[in-house]
């Protein structure tokens, strides 16, 4: 009998302050319309959580995308903030800005091109914010059932 395949599944850590993903701004140059995004912090975050990807597809030598285009994705997703000293010492949840939905869209578009195709791709999202002295973001990535 043969061994079933293993379908894919990547885990890593990205450090540093999750960045929202919030509004777009637009503005007019040339008679062009341009996009950019409200947040400055974005982009970096956006490129360390790419990085940190990457880096753990090269260690497990897989190749992007890690998903083809016809699998649906799942993710797990647990963001770290550091704790405020005005936060009750037994409180562990991070009930305060950024919204988690906003904190999604930024891992959901800096993963495009790495683990999946499209982040259309994405079909199931579990996501919490906590705190911790490690400020970042924990990603699982797996075939969704």
């Amino acid at each position: 009998m043969k061994p079933l395949l293993e379908s894919p599944r990547i885990e890593f850590f990205a450090h540093g302050t999750p960045a929202p993903q919030g509004s777009l701004r637009a503005f007019v140059r040339n008679g062009h319309t341009i996009l950019t995004s409200d947040n400055r912090r974005l982009k970096p975050w956006r490129s360390e959580v790419a990085s940190c990807a990457l880096a753990r597809m090269e260690e497990t030598g897989s190749q992007a995308p890690l998903f083809t285009r016809k699998v649906p994705v799942s993710l797990d997703l647990t963001f770290y903030f550091q704790k405020p000293k005005s936060t009750p010492r037994k409180q562990t949840s991070h009930i305060v800005r950024p919204d988690v939905d906003k904190a999604i869209r930024g891992i959901l578009d800096s993963l495009t091109g790495i683990l999946y195709h499209d982040d259309a791709q994405v079909t199931e999202i579990v996501a919490r914010k906590r705190y911790d002295s490690i400020e970042g973001v924990r990603i699982i990535a797996r075939e969704a059932l």
